[in-house]
């Protein structure tokens, strides 16, 4: 994996290397072959641990579909592009497990049932880059840093808090289809986006127009989004259709769930040992 530091690097590089492509299935389906849904997500170092982090939607989609837990899991797969020997790209996905996910309480309401938190990670294990993460863009990008390009995995200090002096961008790919053994997508570059107010642990944004076609957003949940500086806020979990509303979980969250999994990993790794 790429772990040059973003500040090295174009806006629209950091775009495209940051993010990647996610697909949803059945855990019943062994083989990964018939997707439900599609996603995206990123990787970060934090404490020298590798994760890969999402929207929990993109994990638990049933869960969001009645508006509480089901207890069923899906497997997420990160999709690899990688470079055969004739230099092309052939595409496989890498499952992932074990994620990481939470519910809030309103300790003022404790005969309320818990709200579902839009996040999940996972922490990433050797396995899980046995195959490369290349990029398989041919627009958008410069020929030196595009097709065929090592993805980044980020750092704590690739991010940053919005303000009202930046502009966000969010990059990925839209209505993505398997059409036999061939995977169909358009990418897309929402831009000019602007920051609004800071509602819990959400930043909301503004798109420039209202939000009419859910399908110019489908399968962009877990991307970062990205400031003008070259920072990236948080991660994108919703849009509210007919307005200009897009949710951006804090960072800041998504750290406090990861230093959880990582004293989960040492606690298992301590009983594992005794």
């Amino acid at each position: 994996m790429d772990k040059t530091k973003t500040e090295k690097l174009s806006l629209i590089d950091i775009l495209v290397k940051s993010t990647y492509l996610t697909q949803t299935t059945s855990q019943k389906d062994l083989k990964c072959e018939n997707p439900i849904q599609f996603g995206c997500g990123f990787m970060v170092n934090y404490k020298e641990t590798n994760f890969f982090i999402t929207a929990d939607h993109v994990v638990h989609p049933l869960d969001y579909e009645v508006g509480n837990r089901t207890g069923e899991d899906f497997t997420v797969s990160i999709f690899n592009n990688f470079k055969t020997n004739n230099d092309t790209l052939s595409t496989i996905v890498t499952p992932l497990g074990g994620f990481n996910y939470l519910e809030s309480f309103n300790i003022e309401k404790p005969d309320c049932s818990p709200q579902l938190v839009d996040l999940s990670l996972c922490i990433l294990k050797e396995k899980h880059f046995e195959y490369p993460f290349l990029t398989d863009e041919k627009e958008y990008v410069n020929e030196e840093s595009g097709f065929g390009q090592q993805k980044l995995i980020l750092y704590d200090t690739s991010f940053s808090v919005p303000n009202d002096n930046l502009t966000f961008f969010v990059y990925g790919k839209i209505r993505t289809e398997l059409i036999g053994i061939l995977l169909h997508r358009e990418n897309t570059l929402k831009t000019d986006l602007k920051y609004v107010c800071e509602s819990g642990d959400y930043f909301l944004l503004n798109t420039p127009e209202i939000i009419e076609d859910i399908e110019e957003w489908s399968g962009l949940s877990g991307s970062p989004v990205w400031g003008s500086n070259g920072k990236c806020i948080g991660i994108l979990c919703s849009v509210t259709i007919e307005t200009k509303s897009i949710w951006v979980m804090n960072y800041e969250k998504v750290k406090t769930i990861m230093d959880v999994a990582i004293l989960q990993e040492q606690l298992m790794l301590e009983r594992e040992n005794n």
